[in-house]
């Protein structure tokens, strides 16, 4: 009996020696060392993502109501690839709704990411943006992207996730966004003081909640996103993968030490700084290797050097782009600042302030001193602009560093392998679409060694074969290109045995593939570093803050966050790898002058060669849309050109009662066109002529025209006699010049026919012609002035898939589909209606849609629409763009000279040319 009354006590015993055992256990676990792996993980967030493939990738169903939806994404890296924190990668998303077997939609977008590691430790990255179990996989940084779904879709559509762009793999997580409920919407109230708002900011946006307007908030309160689930079975129709998210991202690599910027002969430097401030520059000799100055020295060690040194200059431009006030045209802008520093003859150092105005400036520097020069550029910290890293000095001084871009290309030349792409699919008209960056290879310098760059002055050309081939690899077709090109400063290629390569501006090629082709091939007659692109609708978005309103200036080299032209790998990378043909592109981000073509800031806009503006012509839309006529008030800037033209529906504005003198041709009855208020009815209105009565009339409506006698050739005093009050006259003679007797001051005004627009399409039809451009344009009235983001411009050619000319280069390719945002108007008075009793029309805008030579001869309709507006009224007319060179389809003109690489200007003789590469971007028109 006392064995069985022990028993629960030993039990409880041991219970409780085990429990105490293991609290010990995990007590000496805890103050143990975690393994790097452990403490890496302690700090991630573990969530599930979805692969996908350009073939392959998850479905997701919706259910109609859905009108946004947020995709964040990782592109999966070449594990082969060293660490490079600058590297960019560039890739894209292809959504498509799908439902019953029938695709409804599309949409592409365009990404950029970077990789973010730091600190090696036990055989890993002890910080990572986002990594797996697996170690042999890298991941590039999260991307965010809110995609805006059609308005009208059926419930039960499938939308469709695939992978465009250089890697081989990604992976997403998609949410739908949708109301919070009243409880939640309370939680989040009262979190909001704890957390700063960063509840609602964490995977919507990358900005803080500070920075957010008061509408975004607001959504931010009312609305959240909710994941969506893949449809089908895992690991049969999707496959996740589990991914450690941190969030972690790394600056990109820092100088160090002070050994400040480098700047050779004939290279260049660029350092883009907001103003108005003032930008400390220091000066001192200097080498590769900053071990070796002493030695360098020593080695010149004669007076000549030494003179040689001290007249040596550092030559500062900078290009501008000033604060403008709102309304105010782009035209004579202030003289190119521009500084010239002597270096010193010693190593020690000299000191020079440049004072630069309220504006965004690129300071371009270069140097003509035989051995390099070293920069500290130096400024508050708020005259950094961009997004590449700072070192501070102190709390009132940052070192100002150039913002650089990696780029991969992919050599090719004589003894190459030449570089295919295949990108071709037979059911989307666009990817027949290719353009071609080439950039000619010129010497190539181990690092540590100075030697001379080739003349920036000198232009290189290079042979292409360009080789069309069908899905079995026959070729179809072939083409053979030169392209010319000047050296550039501002770019080089590192190459992967650490060579420095410099390299030509680059001359971007335009072609459209024949029918049926599956892909494309290239090789050079001598070395050159080529980057391929696809090309997609929709205009180029910059990432901010690069995404200001530029006038007189264009980025080269900014990031975007969408691109017209997408960027696709070879399809033979692999065999490029292999024979270490691929290197990368280092290219600084900087304004350059925008103008008409040659790219040096000047140029007559859309005007002929002659400076004259191109022929034009009003167009009407195909059927049968509600138009009325309408006056326009003429800007009294367009006074001379149009009184020298007086194009059909001018009119001059003549006041009851007063003698006006008019200039008469001749050849036609003159037109009065009147409005009066009701309450004139019946009275009596006459027309005087040099005194002489020429017609009496009663009015008998409130609006309307007569025709008076035709008058002789020359000039005549017009008298209106009438009781009317109120009453608007209007002739269709110029006013005679004030040296003849003519008024001082008058008013034009245009008669124009105006065409409702509203949310479905109103078409009209263009005829181009052969080897010629046109640029048709839509003029928008509304009630306002201001621009209205809210508001949008639907335009499209042909349907979306116009007609192009097959395998010829072009500078510039059509955009067949675009959406456009309601611009502000620069009129100061409305146009009025003139056969309607309530006259506001609105105040003019304009919005231009452009068909480039890429398109065949002949007829193309163009579409408009509004998008989330009440309906409006506008006009269409067409410009012929004068015919450019030949040479102007093949090349980006970069004017170039020693020492000053953007201070010449093109002679008129020379041909300009107009195709900029990715770099460059042109404002909109």
């Amino acid at each position: 009996m006392r064995p069985r009354r022990l028993l629960p006590h030993l039990t409880l015993a041991f219970v409780a020696l085990a429990i105490a055992g293991l609290c010990i256990w995990v007590v000496y676990q805890g103050r143990l060392p975690r393994t790097a792996m452990a403490q890496k993980l302690a700090s991630a967030q573990r969530l599930s993502y979805h692969v996908i493939t350009p073939t392959q990738g998850p479905r997701f169903e919706l259910y109609g109501s859905e009108r946004r939806i947020k995709i964040v994404s990782h592109p999966v890296l070449d594990p082969s690839l060293d660490y490079d924190p600058r590297r960019t990668i560039n890739y894209g998303l292809r959504l498509e709704l799908h439902h019953a077997n029938r695709l409804l939609w599309h949409h592409e977008v365009n990404l950029e990411t970077r990789q973010s590691k730091l600190d090696w430790s036990d055989g890993l990255w002890m910080h990572e943006n986002a990594f797996t179990s697996r170690l042999d996989l890298e991941l590039g940084d999260d991307r965010m992207v809110i995609v805006h779904l059609p308005e009208d879709f059926p419930p039960g559509s499938q939308l469709a996730v695939r992978l465009l762009g250089d890697p081989e793999r990604g992976l997403v997580r998609v949410y739908q966004r949708v109301p919070r409920e009243e409880s939640a919407r309370e939680n989040v109230l009262k979190r909001l003081d704890e957390s700063g708002g960063n509840a609602l900011v964490d995977h919507n946006s990358y900005e803080p909640w500070t920075l957010l307007d008061v509408d975004e908030k607001l959504d931010r309160l009312h609305h959240t996103y909710q994941r969506l689930a893949p449809v089908g079975e895992p690991g049969f129709d999707f496959t996740s993968l589990s991914v450690f998210y941190t969030g972690f991202r790394t600056a990109v690599e820092e100088l160090e030490g002070d050994r400040g910027l480098l700047l050779e002969r004939q290279q260049g430097l660029v350092v883009n700084v907001l103003g108005p401030t003032s930008v400390r520059v220091e000066l001192r000799r200097g080498a590769r290797d900053s071990d070796r100055v002493d030695e360098n020295l020593a080695a010149e060690g004669s007076d000549s050097a030494a003179s040689d040194a001290s007249a040596a200059v550092v030559r500062v431009r900078a290009v501008s782009e000033y604060a403008r006030a709102p309304g105010q045209q782009s035209g004579t802008r202030p003289a190119a600042m521009r500084w010239e520093l002597p270096v010193p003859g010693t190593t020690r150092p000299s000191f020079h302030e440049l004072s630069l105005p309220t504006g965004l400036h690129s300071l371009h520097f270069f140097t003509d001193a035989r051995t390099p020069v070293r920069l500290d550029i130096s400024g508050p910290p708020l005259s950094q602009f961009g997004t590449m890293p700072y070192l501070d000095y102190d709390e009132h001084d940052r070192r100002l560093l150039p913002d650089e871009r990696r780029l991969a290309v992919f050599e090719t030349g004589p003894g190459q392998l030449p570089v295919e792409g295949g990108f071709f699919a037979p059911d989307d008209p666009r990817a027949q679409i290719v353009r071609i960056d080439v950039r000619t290879l010129l010497t190539s310098t181990p690092r540590g060694v100075a030697d001379e760059p080739p003349l920036a002055n000198a232009h290189f050309e290079t042979g292409l074969a360009i080789e069309f081939l069908d899905g079995q690899g026959k070729v179809m077709s072939a083409e053979q290109q030169v392209v010319r090109a000047p050296y550039t400063p501002f770019e080089r290629i590192e190459r992967t045995d650490d060579s420095v390569v410099s390299v030509t501006e680059p001359v971007g090629l335009r072609l459209i593939a024949p029918p049926s082709t599956h892909s494309v091939r290239v090789s050079a007659s001598r070395d050159v570093a080529l980057r391929l692109y696809r090309f997609l609708e929709g205009e180029d978005v910059f990432q901010a803050p690069y995404d200001l309103a530029l006038s007189d200036t264009l980025w080269r080299y900014a990031p975007r966050d969408r691109r017209q032209w997408f960027h696709t790998t070879p399809s033979n990378a692999p065999a490029l790898l292999e024979a270490e043909q691929r290197a990368l592109l280092v290219a600084q981000v900087r304004l350059i002058p925008h103008g008409s073509g040659s790219g040096d800031g000047e140029g007559d806009g859309d005007g002929g060669r002659d400076g004259r503006p191109p022929p034009s012509y009003a167009l009407k839309p195909i059927g049968r849309p509600a138009q009325h006529e309408i006056h326009e008030p003429v800007p009294p800037r367009r006074f001379v050109e149009l009184m020298r033209r007086w194009p059909p529906g001018m009119s001059t504005k003549i006041p009851a009662a007063r003698t006006m003198r008019l200039r008469s041709d001749g050849r036609a009855r003159p037109r009065l066109d009147y409005l009066v208020p009701t309450a004139a009815l019946g009275d009596e209105v006459t027309v005087r002529v040099d005194g002489d009565v020429v017609d009496t009339r009663r009015f008998t409506t409130t609006r309307g025209h007569w025709r008076l006698p035709r008058l002789s050739r020359g000039d005549h005093a017009f008298t209106i006699e009438t009781s009317a009050r109120s009453a608007t006259f209007l002739i269709d003679q110029p006013p005679a010049p004030a040296a003849a007797g003519g008024p001082a001051r008058f008013s034009l005004v245009r008669r124009r026919t105006v065409y409702a627009l509203g949310t479905q399409p109103l078409e009209v039809e263009v005829r181009k012609p052969a080897g010629q451009s046109v640029r048709v344009t839509m003029v928008v009235y509304a009630p306002w002035t201001e621009d209205r983001d809210d508001i949008s411009v639907h335009a499209i050619i042909g349907g979306g898939v116009p007609k192009r000319v097959p395998r010829t280069p072009f500078a510039r390719i059509t955009v067949a589909e675009r959406s456009e945002t309601l611009p502000a108007s620069e009129a100061t008075a409305p146009a009025t209606f003139a056969d309607r009793e309530h006259p506001l029309v609105g105040y003019p805008r304009f919005i231009s849609v452009p068909l480039g030579d890429d398109l065949l001869p002949g007829n193309h309709r163009v579409g408009f629409s509004l998008r989330n507006s009440q309906p409006l009224w506008a006009r269409f007319y067409v410009t012929h763009v004068a015919p450019q060179p030949s040479e102007e389809a093949l090349q980006w003109r970069f004017a170039a000279e020693m020492g000053d690489p953007l201070g010449a200007t093109p002679e008129p003789s020379a041909p300009a040319t107009a195709a900029p590469a990715d770099d460059a971007i042109a404002p909109r028109p």
